[in-house]
């Protein structure tokens, strides 16, 4: 980056673009979906337990995906990058290394203050990247230059991530509360009784009149559209 008498200008070469998390976050999408579509016709066909083991399969593939591309879409706008589009995101004039954006926005979600020279050591110590109540703290802490964009996309009024991620907790927490926070949800839902917290994934949303997982794919897709933008 370098000013002139007309402004900032961003020299693009050899600047990352928003583009490459987000193709690489429709390729995956694409791959759950198939994946999806192949499960649900052997509903009836194979034994229950078959179904819910592939079905667990789709729903923690689709969340880390999730989660790696709403990180990946963060560390790149604070680094400086290019949207989809070719617009300019200009770096943050401070460190901009993944373990210490990781660590600004873990005292973001504390409300903790930003200490000089602080980084996590591992990723695991990281927040989740894919909470969608809480991103727009995160986005705010982090103050990117393209923030006005990103807490419009991470804010829109858009159900796929949050149950997408009730669902993921309920399978891999099997317990009376994880249960209970994914049955909340079945309002949105033309359901039955669940079994297994697994099967929400295809039950019937009200307004799309597709299969759960497939309308959470269709409104992260979405979001990953305005978030990559201009």
């Amino acid at each position: 980056v370098y000013s002139s008498g007309s402004g900032i200008i961003l020299l693009a070469t050899g600047m990352h673009s928003l583009a490459t998390p987000y193709k690489k976050f429709v390729r995956r999408l694409e791959q759950v979906r198939q994946r999806g579509i192949y499960v649900e016709s052997q509903i009836g066909k194979l034994e229950p337990w078959r179904i819910q083991y592939y079905t667990e399969g789709l729903i923690s593939d689709l969340w880390q995906d999730w989660c790696n591309f709403t990180r990946n879409v963060l560390m790149l706008s604070c680094q400086g990058c290019i949207t989809r589009s070719g617009s300019p995101v200009l770096r943050r004039m401070t460190e901009n290394s993944p373990c210490r954006i990781a660590y600004e926005a873990k005292q973001a979600l504390t409300g903790d203050p930003v200490r000089k020279g602080k980084v996590l050591a591992a990723k695991r110590q990281e927040p989740t990247w894919g909470d969608k109540e809480r991103l727009i703290d995160i986005v705010v802490g982090l103050k990117p230059a393209n923030e006005p964009r990103l807490i419009m996309a991470f804010g829109v009024p858009r159900n796929g991530p949050k149950h997408l991620q009730l669902a993921r907790n309920a399978c891999a927490h099997k317990h009376n509360e994880s249960i209970a926070a994914l049955r909340s949800i079945l309002i949105y839902y033309v359901s039955q009784p669940l079994r297994h917290p697994s099967e929400v994934v295809w039950q019937m949303e009200s307004q799309s009149k597709t299969a759960a997982l497939y309308s959470w794919i269709h409104d992260m897709k979405y979001i990953a559209d305005l978030a990559t933008g201009t």
